[in-house]
C-alpha cells in the first residue's frame, strides 16, 4: 500500500505510467537482487502446509497433487466471493465513483484518498496471494515469474475481458496465458509464443467496440432485463399530486436565516481573474439563481464555495467558515453540488448511483422517495450508460439529494431537458426547497430561473453586478446591458 502514496494525486494514463514505473523499479531493485531473491537462480520456496496437511504441488509422477489444486481453487473462490461482496457494497460503489471522476466523488462526500489507498491495499493483497501461489507452483521464485511485461500482458487480458466486473475477471483467467483457452489453442493450433499476438488483435477491437470489455454487452442486456419492461430511454415521469416531495427535512434553520455567505471571494488562475471580490448571502428556505453571460465565473464560484478552487476571501455556512475544509468535509457538513456534465458511473445502475450520495449523509437512507420525486422509479435497475441526458441529469440531482444536504448547489440541471421537462424540474426543485433544502441554481434556462427563484445574483466578468428578486433584477439596466441585451435570455 505504501507504493500507492506517490500516485494519490494521479489518475488515468499518468497513474498507469507511475504504476508501471514502480513495478519496473521493484523488479530491478528487488527481484533481480541475488541478496534478496537468489538473483537469476531464484529463491527456493518451502512446501506449503495448513493444519498439518501437505499442500505441496508435488514433483515427477506425483505432479500436480490434488491438494495443491484444491488450495488454488479455494483461494480463487474466496477471492471471487470477497471481491463480489466488495463490489456490491457501498465501498465498492465509492471506488467506482472515484475511478470515474474524483471531483464528483468528493462532492458526494467520498473520502477519495482513503478509498484509493484501500483499493491499492486490496489489489496488493490479491496480487500477493497470486504471487505466493505461483511461487509454490514453480517451487522456486525467479525474477521472470514476476516480470513487469508479463504483468502488463495480464492486465491487457483483463481489460479485454472486462476489468470492472467479477465475470470479467473470471473470463480473463480463462483467456490469460497458461489459462484454459491458452491450453486449448496451444494443443489444437500450437500457437506457442504467438498467443499474445493472437489475443492482442481482439484487444484492439475491444478498445474500440467494447470499452467496458467483452462482458459489457452481456451485463447491459442482463441489467435491462432485470429492470423489467420499462423503457430505459423514457424521460422521467411526473410525480403525482399526492407526492409532496422528500419525507424528511435536513435543515433546522429559521426562514430568513443566513445559511451560506461569501465575503470578498476571489479566484485567480495565474494572471487571469475568474472571480473578483464576490460577496453575497443566501437565506434558508430559498432558491437563489446565479446567472450571467458565458465566462462570467458562475461555475468557478461554485467551485470556490464547495472547495474545488483555491480562493481568497471567506466562505461560511450556518455553522461558520468552511474555508479550511476539503470538498469531502464540506459535503458531509451539508454543502452538496452537481456538475454541468452529470459525471455518473456508467457501469452502475441508477439505484447504485443514487446510493453513492449516501456517503455525505453518513447514514443509511431510503432512496425510493428521491426516485419518486424525480420520476426515476422505472429506471432504478437500469444502467446509467443506457439513459438519455435528461434522465442522467435527474440521477445526478438524486445523488446529491441522497446525502441529505442543507444547501444544494446545482450547475445547469436543466441541461438536456426540453421545455416540458424543464417545467417538471422547476416543480421538483420547489418541493426540494419545501423539504428544508436551500438551493443555489446556476442555469441558462431563464424561464426556469424566473419561475422558481426567490432571489437572483448576476455575475459579469467575475463580479456581482446585481442582486434582488427576479422582477428587480430583470429590469436592472446593468443586467440588460451585460447579460440579456448581449446574448439573449434564450441562448444563455
Amino acid at each position: 500500500m505504501s507504493f500507492g502514496f506517490p500516485a494519490l494525486r494521479l489518475r488515468g494514463l499518468s497513474l498507469g505510467i507511475v504504476t508501471l514505473a514502480l513495478a519496473a523499479a521493484v523488479e530491478a531493485v528487488w527481484f533481480r537482487n541475488r541478496d534478496f531473491t537468489g538473483g537469476v537462480d531464484g529463491a527456493t520456496t518451502a512446501a506449503p502446509s495448513l493444519f498439518g496437511i501437505n499442500l505441496d504441488v508435488g514433483s515427477g509422477l506425483d505432479f500436480p497433487r490434488p491438494a495443491f489444486g484444491m488450495l488454488c481453487l479455494l483461494v480463487l473462490v474466496a477471492v471471487g466471493v470477497g471481491v463480489a461482496v466488495f463490489r456490491q457494497s457501498h465501498y465498492g460503489s465509492w471506488a467506482m465513483a472515484v475511478r470515474v471522476n474524483e471531483r464528483a466523488a468528493a462532492a458526494a462526500g467520498i473520502d477519495v484518498v482513503r478509498v484509493k489507498l484501500g483499493v491499492f491495499a486490496l489489489a496488493a493483497f490479491i496480487a500477493g496471494l497470486g504471487g505466493a501461489l505461483a511461487a509454490y507452483r514453480q517451487g522456486v521464485a525467479t525474477f521472470d515469474l514476476y516480470s513487469t511485461l508479463a504483468g502488463l500482458g495480464l492486465f491487457a487480458t483483463v481489460y479485454l475481458a472486462g476489468m470492472t466486473s467479477i465475470s470479467g475477471g473470471l473470463l480473463a483467467g480463462l483467456l490469460a496465458a497458461n489459462g484454459l483457452a491458452f491450453k486449448a489453442l496451444d494443443d489444437g493450433l500450437d500457437l506457442g509464443e504467438w498467443y499474445g499476438a493472437v489475443t492482442g488483435l481482439p484487444l484492439l477491437a475491444a478498445v474500440i467496440a467494447f470499452p467496458d470489455g467483452i462482458v459489457g454487452p452481456f451485463h447491459r442486456a442482463i441489467a435491462a432485463r432485470r429492470g423489467g419492461p420499462a423503457d430505459a430511454d423514457a424521460a422521467p415521469k411526473a410525480p403525482s399530486t399526492t407526492e409532496l416531495g422528500l419525507p424528511w427535512t435536513t435543515d433546522t434553520s429559521e426562514p430568513g436565516q443566513v445559511v451560506l455567505s461569501a465575503t470578498d471571494v476571489s479566484v485567480t488562475y495565474g494572471k487571469v481573474v475568474a472571480v473578483s471580490a464576490v460577496s453575497f448571502t443566501i437565506n434558508a428556505g430559498t432558491i437563489t439563481g446565479l446567472i450571467g453571460p458565458n465566462g462570467a465565473g458562475k461555475t468557478t464560484l461554485l467551485d470556490a464555495l464547495t472547495g474545488f478552487a483555491p480562493n481568497d476571501g471567506v466562505v461560511s455556512d450556518h455553522d461558520g467558515p468552511v474555508d479550511h475544509l476539503s470538498p469531502t468535509a464540506r459535503a458531509r457538513r451539508g454543502l452538496s453540488r452537481t456538475f454541468q456534465s452529470a459525471q455518473l458511473c456508467e457501469q452502475l445502475s441508477v439505484e447504485e448511483n443514487l446510493a453513492i450520495g449516501l456517503a455525505a449523509g453518513g447514514r443509511q437512507s431510503d432512496l425510493l422517495p428521491i426516485a419518486t420525486l424525480l420520476g426515476l422509479e422505472a429506471q432504478m435497475r437500469h444502467s446509467v450508460g443506457d439513459l438519455p441526458q435528461g434522465t442522467r441529469q435527474m440521477v445526478s440531482l438524486g445523488r446529491a439529494l441522497a446525502g441529505r444536504p442543507n444547501i444544494l448547489l446545482l450547475d445547469e440541471p436543466a441541461g438536456g431537458l426540453d421545455s416540458s421537462e424543464s417545467a417538471l424540474l422547476g416543480e421538483r426543485l420547489r418541493r426540494v426547497r419545501d423539504s428544508g433544502i436551500t438551493i443555489v441554481l446556476v442555469e441558462h434556462d431563464m424561464s426556469l430561473v424566473l419561475e422558481v427563484c426567490d432571489e437572483i445574483i448576476v455575475l459579469d466578468f467575475g463580479q456581482v453586478i446585481a442582486t434582488g428578486t427576479p422582477s428587480i433584477v430583470m429590469t436592472d439596466a446593468l443586467v440588460t446591458s451585460a447579460y440579456l441585451g448581449r446574448t439573449g435570455a434564450a441562448s444563455e
